[in-house]
């Protein structure tokens, strides 16, 4: 949560980490959710889980994935649990605040420069 105050929030919602895996997404630190399971015909709601967040998923040490010796494993308890995929994205929330930028400002250049997806670039441009 701490980013969202650093962003001048004055509250926050601490259920998004159990609906996000509820709906087969995952969070990483410094990036937007990432859809790891997603079984309907249309395109999921969320960029899918490719090969460059797998560097992330290698460095965590929720205890999800550090149940698991290799990413293969990892990514089939992610994919087959909403249990895994809650428990990692609570560890994600509580732990990310080592990842984001100390200060206000470079919390806001990190987001306007598209850290967090395009949405989010313009929502903190337009508050400017």
């Amino acid at each position: 949560f701490r980013s969202l105050f650093a962003l001048g929030a004055d509250s926050a919602d601490s259920i998004g980490w159990r609906q996000a895996a509820g709906f087969g997404s995952i969070f990483l630190p410094m990036k937007s959710q990432r859809t790891v399971v997603w079984n309907i015909q249309k395109d999921p709601p969320r960029k899918r889980l490719d090969e460059s967040d797998i560097a992330h998923l290698e460095m965590c040490r929720c205890p999800i994935c550090s149940a698991a010796k290799h990413i293969k494993g990892r990514l089939r308890a992610l994919h087959a649990h909403f249990y895994a995929r809650s428990i990692h994205n609570a560890w994600t929330i509580v732990n990310q605040v080592d990842h984001w930028p100390s200060t206000r400002s470079q919390m806001k250049s990190f987001v306007a420069n598209g850290g967090l997806g395009q949405e989010w670039a313009k929502a903190v441009i337009s508050a400017r």
